[in-house]
């Protein structure tokens, strides 16, 4: 792709973009960067060369406006694992270990986000993104109960069942996800190997979502299996590298956001000066002095013709899905507490 072809964005409408076609125009900006670096670069070379060594010392980035929220949340709430994403790859036959530690080790080195941290400078958050960082693969043995057995019980007594394994796994798996993260100290990708039998394991992996969403761990997981190919026949990564990293994307964003942000902020300071009371909502106990994060889910299924309803009330909307399925539950809401003020 030629960045001097690149369309004109000034006048786009971002909102209308699919996520592919945001990553696609991201990449053109980039490309677009680095070929006006370029051009600079022949026009005063000794210039370039200082400002690329500065480039290099310089391990910040600011934050994006997404990660500006995560990490304020985590400010007045610290000690939370409620922003903890889970993710677990079934892995069976001959597992090499090593191998798969490597993997490991090499995707944090190809996205620096993986080993980042979230300190502070002046009074504001930045990323502190890391030279290098080694990810802990420990090993958890679930292929029998020995740890739990006494000395009486005989050894038929301890093998584990298949619903005895599952739910081993379930518990170390809800011990992964439950323990919260330091953003400040980091690692904020945390890894373990549960081991089934020896021809089956789980890589189970809980990432904080200020580095990382959905999205994200599959691009994770494709890459593991990618790079697990290559290491497995000693061939190297076939991976090709990356043209900009989630630093690069934060910088941008400010940029692009610079020229109204102060009306953004006055707007906003505007809107939130009264805000609203809690809803009152007819529940049936009390609410609670301190908020608590001990929800419950409820799975249901929408009908093939009611969802493509929605999806053709939110395209006349031009909103998302996810837009229009919220401002349904806002009127949910309104109708049980009788709040306009949502």
């Amino acid at each position: 792709m030629n960045p001097a072809n690149s369309p004109d964005i000034s006048n786009l409408n971002l909102s209308n973009l699919t996520a592919e076609q945001k990553r696609e125009l991201l990449a053109q900006l980039m490309q677009r960067k680095a070929a006006q670096q370029k051009q600079t670069a022949k026009a005063d070379e000794n210039s370039i060369a200082n400002a690329e060594s500065v480039d290099e010392l310089s391990d910040h980035a600011p934050l994006s406006f997404a990660q500006q929220r995560l990490w304020f949340i985590d400010q007045l709430q610290p000690g939370q694992a409620v922003y903890t994403i889970p993710a677990a790859l079934r892995l069976q036959g001959n597992l090499k270990v090593e191998v798969l530690q490597r993997c490991l080790n090499e995707l944090v080195t190809r996205h620096e986000i993986l080993r980042t941290q979230f300190i502070t400078q002046a009074g504001e958050p930045v990323q502190h993104i890391l030279l290098g960082q080694t990810v802990e693969l420990p090993i958890i043995d679930l292929s029998n109960l020995s740890d739990l057995s006494d000395s009486n019980t005989s050894h038929s007594d301890w093998l584990l069942t298949e619903s005895d394994t599952e739910e081993s796994l379930k518990l170390h798996l809800k011990s992964l996800i439950a323990q919260p993260f330091d953003l400040e100290t980091g690692p904020l990708m945390r890894c373990q190997l549960l081991k089934l039998s020896e021809s089956d394991h789980v890589l189970a992996i809980a990432i904080h979502h200020i580095i990382a969403d959905y999205w994200s761990l599959r691009i994770v997981m494709k890459e593991i299996a990618l790079l697990y190919q290559s290491f497995s026949h000693n061939q190297p990564a076939i991976l090709p590298p990356l043209p900009i990293q989630y630093g690069d994307y934060a910088a941008w964003q400010h940029s692009q956001q610079a020229k109204s942000a102060q009306s953004q902020l006055d707007y906003w300071t505007e809107q939130l000066a009264d805000p609203p009371a809690f809803l009152q909502l007819p529940t049936d106990r009390p609410r609670p002095a301190l908020q608590s994060f001990k929800g419950a889910r409820r799975y249901f299924s929408l009908s093939v013709e009611l969802s493509s309803a929605l999806k053709d009330l939110a395209q006349r909307s031009h909103s998302t899905l996810f837009m229009t399925l919220l401002a349904a539950l806002q009127v949910l809401l309104y109708r049980y507490s009788h709040q306009s003020d949502i």
